[in-house]
C-alpha cells in the first residue's frame, strides 16, 4: 500500500512538473520564408539588407514601399528618399531594445550629410496601422549629432515573449509623413498580398 502511495504522489508531481514546463515554454513562431529580391523590386518593396531577416528577435527592419519612386538609395540603415528639392533618411525598425526603450516600433529621421536644410521643425507625423500614432522621444546623446539633425519617433509595444512581436507586427504597416511627403513602410512577415494607402 505504502509503495503504491509513493507511485501515485511521484506520479502526480512528475505531471505538475510536466504542466508547469509546457505552460511557461515558449514556442518559436513559423517565420515566413524571405521573398526573393527579384519579387520585392517588381513590388516596389526595398529591403534595407538583402538578408532582411536576420536580426529576429531583436531586430525587424521594415521594408519600404517604393510605389513613387522616392528611394534614392539605401545608405547604412537608412533609406534615403526625396524630399521637396532635397533629400532625407528615414528608417522603421522593431527593437527590442534601443537606447533604453524596450519592445519598441522606432522611426528615425536623419539629415543625410552633407546637407544645409534643417529638418528639426518640420510637421511629422507617424502613424502604425496596428498601433497607432509614434511620439517623439529625446535622442540619446550619443546619437544626437549636430551633423545629422536627426529626430526620433517611437511606439512601445507590450510583449510578453520575445516570440510575442511577430503577431504584434504582423500585417502592420507604417506611414511617415513629412510636410507634404508621404512615405510607406510594411513589415518583413506581411507575406506576397500587401496593400497600402
Amino acid at each position: 500500500m505504502k509503495v503504491n502511495l509513493f507511485f501515485l504522489r511521484l506520479l502526480c508531481v512528475i505531471f505538475i512538473m510536466v504542466a508547469i514546463c509546457s505552460c511557461n515554454s515558449t514556442k518559436k513562431p513559423k517565420i515566413q520564408k524571405e521573398l526573393a529580391i527579384k519579387e520585392l523590386v517588381k513590388a516596389k518593396i526595398v529591403p534595407i539588407y538583402n538578408n532582411y531577416k536576420k536580426g529576429y528577435f531583436k531586430e525587424i527592419h521594415y521594408l519600404f514601399i517604393n510605389k513613387t519612386d522616392q528611394l534614392q538609395q539605401t545608405s547604412g540603415d537608412f533609406y534615403n528618399v526625396k524630399y521637396d528639392t532635397s533629400s532625407i533618411n528615414v528608417i522603421v525598425s522593431f527593437f527590442e531594445e534601443y537606447f533604453g526603450f524596450k519592445n519598441v516600433i522606432v522611426a528615425l529621421l536623419s539629415k543625410p550629410y552633407p546637407s544645409a536644410i534643417t529638418y528639426k521643425n518640420l510637421p511629422v507625423e507617424i502613424t502604425s496601422t496596428k498601433h497607432g500614432t509614434f511620439h517623439r522621444a529625446q535622442l540619446p546623446i550619443e546619437m544626437n549629432l549636430p551633423t545629422y539633425d536627426r529626430i526620433l519617433y517611437v511606439r512601445p509595444l507590450g510583449i510578453d515573449n520575445k516570440y510575442d512581436i511577430l503577431e504584434k507586427i504582423r500585417n502592420d504597416a507604417v506611414t511617415v509623413k513629412i510636410g507634404n511627403e508621404t512615405y510607406g513602410f510594411i513589415n518583413p512577415e506581411w507575406g506576397y498580398n500587401f496593400e497600402i494607402n
